[in-house]
């Protein structure tokens, strides 16, 4: 594996004096991960090459962090058309809400929408998140 302290620094320079720490708490993503990869690649010694293995081992957890984001991706906007399609069977039926202010309200939902990504249930008036539904009837 490489130095951290390689991926930072330009060749002949003090590999501590450009390195920057990563802020607490977090994480390297794949991009990251790329980075690394092609920057150990750029300073590999062309006579004395990386072990075929490492670099497949390598690859393989870059294909394995890749596939892991990918489905990520995906389950995030599986759980958004859920919502939508639960929010959507909303309309008509009445609800009991808490509105922005924390005042509770009751009223049928006449609409919902998306906007800005994000879903809005309209009762009567008032714009709605669907967490601020308590209940239905």
């Amino acid at each position: 594996m490489i130095n951290a302290s390689a991926t930072t620094s330009t060749p002949g320079a003090d590999p501590t004096a450009s390195a920057k720490p990563k802020a607490a708490g977090s994480n390297l993503g794949k991009d990251d991960f790329l980075r690394l990869l092609t920057t150990q690649l750029q300073h590999q010694d062309p006579m004395n090459p990386q072990n075929d293995m490492a670099f497949i081992g390598q690859m393989a957890q870059f294909s394995a962090l890749e596939q892991t984001t990918n489905m990520a991706s995906s389950l995030e906007r599986y759980g958004t058309s859920q919502q939508v399609a639960q929010s959507i069977g909303l309309i008509g039926h009445e609800v009991d809400a808490e509105d922005a202010a924390g005042a509770k309200l009751t009223g049928k939902v006449d609409s919902v929408n998306i906007a800005a990504g994000s879903i809005v249930i309209n009762v009567g008036s008032n714009k709605l998140s669907p967490g601020q539904i308590l209940e239905i009837r």
